[in-house]
C-alpha cells in the first residue's frame, strides 16, 4: 500500500511496479472489525465500497487504522507506508 494525500493505491506486489487500484479515504470511516478464521482485520468504509483487509499484528493494525484515519482527516501532505 501506499498512502498518498488522499488516496490508498494497492500494487500487484511489493515491487509497487504495477497498480492493481486505488480508493479515496476523503469521508471514509476505518474500524477495527472481527471476521472468523482472520485475525488483525480492520474495515476501510469508503462511499463506493467496503474494503476489508488485515495486518499480521495487532500493532501493525493498530498503525495502518492510525494512518488512514489521518489522511481520512485530511491531515496528510504526503506520506508512504509499505505491507509486509
Amino acid at each position: 500500500f501506499v498512502i498518498t494525500e488522499t488516496n490508498v493505491r494497492y500494487y500487484v506486489d511489493e515491487s509497487l511496479s504495477k497498480l492493481q487500484g486505488q480508493f479515496s479515504l476523503k469521508d471514509a470511516k476505518i474500524e477495527e472489525t472481527v471476521i472468523s478464521g482472520r485475525e488483525n482485520c480492520f474495515k476501510v468504509v469508503t462511499g463506493d465500497k467496503d474494503f476489508l483487509l488485515s495486518a499480521a499484528t495487532p500493532k501493525e493494525r493498530k498503525e495502518w487504522i492510525d494512518a488512514f484515519q489521518f489522511v481520512a482527516s485530511g491531515n496528510l501532505q504526503e506520506s508512504s507506508l509499505s505491507s509486509s
